[in-house]
């Protein structure tokens, strides 16, 4: 799954994207949108005031591609898809919580449950060092939350124990294997000890 995080806010966005709301060819291309995707519902409760909105009858996933196929004409990049696609379904062009498209843009993907993130910054022409700077904290936090799986952390007697394994898997009795750790490591352990360190070393080297 593709999730996009939009991590630069600007308030002063309203002008520019109204401009494009208002162009003409623009506004010819969401109707048409509307007709080949959509079905008309008269009313609707968007921001506490009653609009008219579009229900999909069409996979969203096409609505998606056909938005992405308009993008150029407009000379948009992708990161406006989402709020071209809020504006075709319930006419709301407003970014939520003033979030700027052409921003800094965070994209993860998840391929498994077995298996961490994959992450991407997404940065136009127009980006700024301030935005980055500014959005580098969410960047971060993002990508701390986003983690799904631990690191195998190494024993803190891991060459121990690995000769353990290693020296029981050639035949030495624990008796043997006792005298040669004792010899080179100082440790004296009961015989459990080293059945205990020997049967972990054989998990972790097949797990």
């Amino acid at each position: 799954m593709r999730q996009r995080k939009y991590l630069t806010k600007n308030p002063n966005k309203f002008d520019e994207i109204l401009i494009l709301i208002l162009n003409k060819k623009f506004d010819g291309e969401v109707n048409r949108l509307r007709r080949d995707f959509m079905r008309h519902q008269p009313f609707l409760i968007q921001r506490g005031h009653l609009t008219t909105a579009h229900v999909l009858r069409r996979p969203k996933a096409d609505l998606d591609r056909a938005i992405g196929r308009m993008l150029p004409k407009f000379g948009l990049p992708s990161t406006w898809l989402e709020l071209i696609r809020q504006y075709v379904l319930t006419n709301d062009f407003l970014p939520q919580d003033n979030y700027d498209p052409d921003g800094v843009v965070l994209e993860t993907e998840s391929s498994g449950k077995s298996k961490p993130k994959e992450a991407r910054l997404i940065l136009h022409e127009g980006v700024t060092k301030d935005a980055i700077v500014n959005a580098w904290s969410k960047i971060r936090k993002e990508l701390d939350t986003s983690i799904t799986r631990k690191r195998k952390r190494v024993p803190k007697q891991f060459s121990r124990d690995y000769e353990i394994y290693k020296l029981r898997d050639a035949g030495k009795s624990w008796r043997e294997i006792s005298e040669i750790i004792k010899k080179k490591y100082g440790d004296d352990f009961y015989e459990g000890v080293f059945k205990n360190a020997n049967s972990k070393m054989k998990k972790r080297l097949n797990d």
